[in-house]
């Protein structure tokens, strides 16, 4: 599988409230014929449906993209260095001109593919010449871009011979030559990468990573990479071989500072470490650590998003991992990253917030909730960095490229312009999608914790994503506020009564989302002060039903009434039977 993961959020267009679902301004049915909620509720559930089916569409191209990029990092195409590269085979002029340049690829590549059994016996000659001319082969013959003949090569039983050409210390072009083919054998399936286990690779290419040539050594790194991203069994045998030596190795016993692309290859590497289930040992888990700790410090984009990755990995085995990385001390280099200018480094970053405080416990989140963090604030900060990206973005925001070589190369200026446009307003969703998860879960502990996130101001720019973020983004900004409404004092619900917070509640009941609605009606019973008969509770009482009745909320909630959900339905009943009576009040 890919060395990436998915990180939550769906990306799309900025999607403003769905039209009213209510069945018009029809006076007589509202509220009292069944017939017209079951029409009324039928709509919602095929709208819900289409929107499911659009968020999948979503989700299913996002993964084919991934793939695509994951495919083209890991194979490695072009390039000099060692023995240099081969220059494609050209095309005869006459009959074949007028083909397509897809087809003149592919007859090249049948033609070398009837020349493998030549170059093995260049290879297998005592010629260093011909020994370079069939290393240069192969290794270019496996570099092609697309459907590389990696089951060709390996049957003519050609892959021992190139192993050992790891073992030729004496020329390290050769050893640079064999190491980039491997590296693209490793680019196949699951069986290319176990054969190159089980002849003895790994072990070649980890012994590569202490030697002088830096070329020799990033390659053998790439190699391993991509290997170690196969499995978690492969992954344990790696292990065991002295592979994470190695990259401490790599990373910290060097006479002077490693090349900027052994570092990315690095980080990349320990993140597919963390990547599998079951997680490294604690142990091994705080090697990787330290050296993330030290590759989060770069300023490199890439090496941060890969160390980001890493680092929401760790979190993701729960709260003794998360207790590592507290010792590590990662949170605050991660928590300057979650305001970082690159949108895609914001979101991964926000991503390890979000992670680690939900998978920690209620003692892990107190310290990420203290000084020095102070993460409720931090991410207050990156929900209104995020709403100034898309109301007034930098020019370095608005110039942003993303997936340079899948982003429709045969588009026009203008189309690749709104494509653009619309990646940096999902990228813009999602990094406030994962702020609002985040939250939620602080708001989730209590009135105290809640105090907090009134003091970071993060409810400030819930309105902006509210109504203008992608569903998922809207969904997070609702159960947030919900969260944060039915866990505050009576004090701290004043406040956000001043804060228009019942307006921006009615407004989410638009947006039929079963994990959306009961979250909300629970927090609108909670500032009507449902069960609670005190003086104060009843003017509040009141005051809030105004404040309902006022944002159209009352007509929203009855046609809740006859929800398919049960639990949603009783809710929505009792809220609108305590309006009924609060609105009856002089």
């Amino acid at each position: 599988r890919p060395a990436t993961a998915p990180l939550t959020g769906a990306a799309g267009r900025p999607r403003r409230f769905p039209p009213s679902m209510d069945g018009g301004e029809n006076e007589e049915g509202r509220g009292g014929d069944h017939r017209l909620a079951a029409n009324q509720q039928t709509g919602i559930i095929k709208a819900e449906d289409e929107r499911m089916k659009r968020s999948s569409l979503k989700v299913s191209v996002r993964k084919d993209k991934r793939e695509k990029a994951l495919t083209a990092r890991r194979k490695r195409t072009g390039g000099s260095g060692g023995g240099g590269g081969s220059a494609a085979m050209p095309v005869e002029e006459g009959k074949e001109g007028f083909m397509d340049a897809a087809t003149a690829r592919l007859i090249q590549l049948r033609r070398k593919i009837e020349t493998i059994p030549q170059h093995v016996v260049l290879l297998r000659s005592s010629s260093l010449e011909e020994q370079k001319e069939g290393l240069e082969f192969f290794r270019s013959i496996l570099a092609t871009e697309n459907d590389a003949p990696v089951e060709e090569v390996l049957a003519c039983g050609v892959l021992p011979d190139l192993i050992g050409f790891l073992r030729r210390g004496d020329h390290p072009p050769f050893q640079f030559e064999a190491a980039w083919a491997l590296t693209n054998v490793a680019c196949g399936d699951s069986t290319h990468r176990s054969a190159l286990l089980r002849l003895g690779a790994v072990e070649q290419l980890i012994a590569l990573l202490y030697s002088t040539p830096d070329d020799v050594r990033e390659q053998s790194l790439w190699a391993l990479a991509n290997v170690a991203s196969d499995s978690a069994v492969i992954r344990e045998e790696m292990l065991q071989k002295g592979f994470l030596e190695a990259l401490v190795h790599v990373l910290y016993q060097r006479s002077q500072s490693p090349a900027l692309s052994l570092m990315k290859h690095v980080a990349w590497t320990v993140c597919n470490l963390n990547r599998f289930s079951p997680p490294l040992p604690k142990q091994a888990c705080a090697v990787t650590l330290r050296m993330l700790a030290e590759l989060v410090q770069s300023r490199d984009e890439e090496m941060l998003a890969d160390a980001c990755l890493g680092l929401s990995y760790v979190a993701q085995w729960g709260v003794g991992y998360v207790q590592i990385m507290l010792e590590e001390g990662v949170m605050r280099r991660v928590l300057e990253l979650t305001v970082h200018s690159s949108l895609s480094l914001r979101r991964s970053a926000v991503h390890v917030v979000r992670t680690m405080i939900a998978e920690g416990d209620d003692l892990q989140r107190q310290t990420l909730l203290a000084p020095p963090f102070r993460t409720a604030h931090c991410l207050g900060v990156v929900l209104e960095t995020c709403v100034r990206s898309a109301t007034a973005p930098t020019e370095r925001e608005r110039s942003q490229e993303f997936d340079r070589e899948g982003d429709g190369p045969g588009l026009g200026e203008r189309e690749r312009g709104q494509l653009a446009a619309d990646r940096r307003a999902a990228l813009i969703a999602e990094a406030a999608e994962g702020a609002c998860v985040a939250l939620q879960h602080v708001a989730e502990g209590g009135s105290e914790w809640v105090q907090l996130v009134l003091d970071g101001h993060a409810t400030h720019y819930l309105q902006y994503f509210i109504h203008h973020g992608t569903h998922d983004c809207q969904v997070a900004a609702g159960r947030f506020l919900s969260a944060t409404v039915r866990n505050a004092t009576p004090q701290q619900q004043a406040l956000l009564l001043q804060r228009t917070c019942v307006s921006q509640l009615c407004g989410l009941l638009e947006i039929r989302s079963d994990r959306l609605l009961e979250p909300v009606i629970g927090a609108l019973g909670a500032l009507l002060a449902v069960g609670r008969r005190d003086p104060a509770s009843e003017v509040q009482r009141a005051h809030v039903a105004q404040l309902v009745v006022q944002a159209e909320g009352a007509d929203a909630i009855s046609s809740l009434v006859h929800h398919r959900i049960p639990g949603i339905s009783a809710a929505a009943a009792q809220l609108e039977d305590v309006l009924e009576r609060a609105s009856a009040m002089p």
